[in-house]
């Protein structure tokens, strides 16, 4: 059913404004501004971040009156932070001569930064995203034409070309604020490239460039050309064929991966460095995305991690874009867990791009799981890409009125990720984990797996449990230990698979564990077997409670705390916390949670309450309900019945799934309690009849016959 074609600005004071309870992070960041405090991400503050998506399309940044909006909207969005990319192809469009800026988008990127420092938000900045780099004459900058990030590994042109295009970006003096970017307090942290990772890089194929570096490499490693394993050789001569990713394991691709990780590590290095030279003082990082040990142990080397990473991901093809229709929740929530494990103890941890990408029809499976994960691991910053502030379904761009994949801000469903974001995330409605194990992960683990993407599936599913972060070299602390990488670890006399076995090396579980698993010495585990064992060894040790809910047999995950419920081969995760209780679910059965209790439910759905004061919810005089199904462009178009392949994206009005939903709520003010719902600039529209109960109120919630259309946000509020 349409939703209604309105602005889509918030409405100061409305149940959507979160400018209220963000205010004391960003009034501190504006004091971290004026007195030039801490410069860098701060490892204890968590930053909701916008990826502001501003780009070609859409007529670069925008002029001054249009930015003072958007200012004003992130802070009623709750955000205390944002993240530019593609700064340098906007500042280049239509220019003749390398590195001649475009002077209305400088003006304009200049106001920007200076508006967001004015209001402490603080920002990101990309060094380099576009392949083109600061090139002139270039027809069409998103299509690669000088290989700019690929050459930055082996082409001392293009790494001269990334240095001069730095010193013009961030050395000159922004006239709004008189201070280089450099110097900007604001600027909490610089991504030197944007998913620069080899193995990500070539992903397709090899790049035949690197064959000299490699054949250079391996005859250093080996000792001389001749003592090269015959694995490299073909007839007896050296054949430097670079294994692609997707090869299978063996001696090749385990030299691979350290070629790899050396050249980048090598790289990151010279970068960093010149950051320094030039006067940086905050945070620098790269190789944001890929998922394998050695991307791991290369992100090692800096001092901040971030990462990207998406489910449902589109595959582009000549005449049509796929997108599987399958749930997140039901591969145990991959995705998140590989973000999760990328983490590292002790560093700052970002992801500055996540997304269960338009139009898989699950994407309110990611609203609720990522906000709650990333508060339950402790992450620095989530960031949604892209886009998430659109002012009104009427841009100058047709395109961008109609949702896109990685199109936040005409989304409702990408809309409700970022408002539960700013409650389960940054608000903190989700508690952290109270243990973290350590995965110890060292240079070893490239001998003992050919893996070019991903972590050991028993290793991903902790992150559901417990708090994971990686770490490089001994680890001295007081919780788990977890070692990957090291060949076999004598213990008693018995040699134990490293990657079988928590380890008992520490002070908190070492009266409890006298041995290093139940079933370490086991060669042939399968994912369950392996899972097993770890889970079992945390209740062991005493890291969950014994009635912690965690089920191997029916993939059931419960977090140490007890707040976040996954049960993966239902397609269902529940969260019950002082201030928010949420379930998304996609067969219906009901459920009961604290206060939350839904009776019925005629489709698929997340749904959730959540105290809008400084009550608990069922103390709460003003709370907020989301309801969130799917929504999509009218008259979409695909080429094939399960709707994974799309002919033609469709056109406005957006659309949304209707559903009916009956729940019941505790809450002492419930003879005052009224119901209405809400449109997504946080007006109060409809007032819907409320029943009340012996301890709270009931409701039933049909959002396909509002007067406006359908809505996800519905306001209970005591009058």
């Amino acid at each position: 059913m349409p939703i209604s074609d309105v602005s889509l600005m918030v409405e100061s004071g409305s149940i959507l404004d979160f400018s209220e309870f963000t205010r004391a992070q960003r009034e501190r960041a504006t004091y971290l501004g004026k007195e030039g405090g801490q410069r860098g991400i701060n490892i204890n503050s968590r930053y909701l971040m916008a990826n502001l998506g501003f780009g070609v399309s859409q007529g670069g940044y925008p002029s001054h009156t249009i930015t003072n909006l958007y200012i004003q909207e992130l802070i009623k969005h709750g955000y205390n932070s944002v993240r530019l990319d593609f700064t340098e192809a906007i500042l280049m469009e239509g220019r003749k001569n390398d590195f001649d800026f475009d002077p209305e988008q400088l003006d304009r990127f200049y106001y920007l930064l200076a508006q967001l420092g004015k209001h402490g938000i603080k920002y990101v900045l990309n060094g380099l995203s576009s392949d083109n780099g600061g090139y002139g004459n270039i027809k069409e900058r998103w299509i690669s034409n000088k290989h700019v990030t690929i050459g930055l590994y082996y082409s001392q042109e293009s790494q001269n070309h990334w240095k001069t295009l730095m010193k013009r970006l961030f050395l000159p003096l922004n006239p709004y604020t008189g201070v280089a970017l450099i110097h900007d307090p604001n600027l909490m942290g610089i991504i030197m490239v944007n998913e620069s990772g080899i193995p990500f890089l070539t992903r397709k194929a090899p790049l035949p460039e690197f064959k000299p570096l490699m054949k250079e490499w391996l005859a250093s490693k080996y000792g001389s050309y001749e003592s090269i394993p015959n694995v490299w050789k073909r007839d007896g001569a050296l054949q430097v064929d670079i294994p692609k990713v997707s090869d299978q394991p063996g001696q090749r691709m385990r030299d691979t991966q350290e070629f790899y990780l050396e050249l980048e590590v090598r790289t990151a290095k010279w970068m960093q460095e010149f950051f320094r030279e030039i006067g940086y003082k905050g945070s620098l990082t790269i190789y944001n995305n890929w998922n394998s040990p050695g991307e791991h142990l290369a992100r090692g080397s800096l001092d901040w991690v971030d990462m990207h990473n998406y489910f449902a991901h589109p595959a582009y093809l000549p005449d049509k874009i796929v997108v599987n229709q399958n749930s997140m929740l039901g591969t145990h929530a991959g995705y998140i867990r590989e973000l999760a494990i990328a983490r590292y103890m002790g560093k700052p941890f970002t992801v500055s791009e996540f997304g269960q990408v338009f139009w898989n029809p699950y994407r309110r499976e990611s609203a609720l799981a990522v906000p709650a994960y990333a508060a339950f691991q402790g992450w620095n910053a989530i960031c949604q890409h892209s886009g998430p502030i659109q002012l009104s379904y009427a841009s100058k761009n047709p395109k961008w009125d109609v949702i896109q994949p990685f199109g936040i801000g005409v989304d409702p469903i990408g809309r409700v990720t970022e408002t539960l974001g700013a409650l389960l995330y940054l608000r903190g409605d989700v508690s952290p984990a109270k243990n973290n194990l350590v995965v110890n992960i060292t240079p070893e683990i490239l001998q003992t797996t050919s893996q070019m993407y991903g972590m050991p599936e028993d290793v991903t599913r902790l992150s559901l449990v417990t708090g994971v972060s990686l770490f490089k070299g001994s680890y001295q602390g007081s919780n788990a230990k977890l070692e990957l990488g090291k060949p076999g670890i004598t213990y008693n006399g018995k040699t134990y698979k490293s990657s079988d076995f928590v380890s008992s090396s520490i002070r908190k579980i070492t009266d409890k564990v006298g041995h290093l698993g139940h079933n370490a010495a086991k060669v042939n585990f399968s994912k369950n077997q392996l899972w097993q064992s770890r889970f079992s060894e945390l209740k062991f040790a005493g890291l969950v409670s014994l009635d912690n809910a965690t089920d191997v047999s029916s993939s059931v995950y419960q977090s140490d705390t007890g707040e976040i419920l996954l049960d993966a081969l239902n397609k269902k995760l529940q969260l019950i916390s002082s201030k928010t209780e949420a379930i998304v679910f996609d067969s219906f059965e009901p459920v009961k949670l604290s206060n939350l209790e839904v009776v019925a439910a005629d489709g698929p759905a997340l749904f959730s309450v959540s105290s809008m004061d400084e009550n608990s919810l069922k103390d709460s005089e003003r709370m907020l309900v989301i309801i969130a199904t799917d929504a999509r462009n009218s008259e979409m178009k695909f080429a094939d019945k399960a709707e994974t392949m799309v002919l033609d994206i469709g056109k406005k009005p957006i659309t949304m799934r209707t559903i009916e939903i009956q729940f019941r709520l505790k809450n002492t003010n419930k003879s005052a309690l009224k119901v209405y719902s809400v449109n997504l600039r946080g007006q109060r529209m409809d007032q819907l009849p409320v029943k009340v109960t012996d301890n709270g109120i009931e409701v039933i919630l049909n959002t396909n016959i509002l007067t406006h259309g359908p809505t996800p946000y519905f306001e209970i509020v005591k009058q």
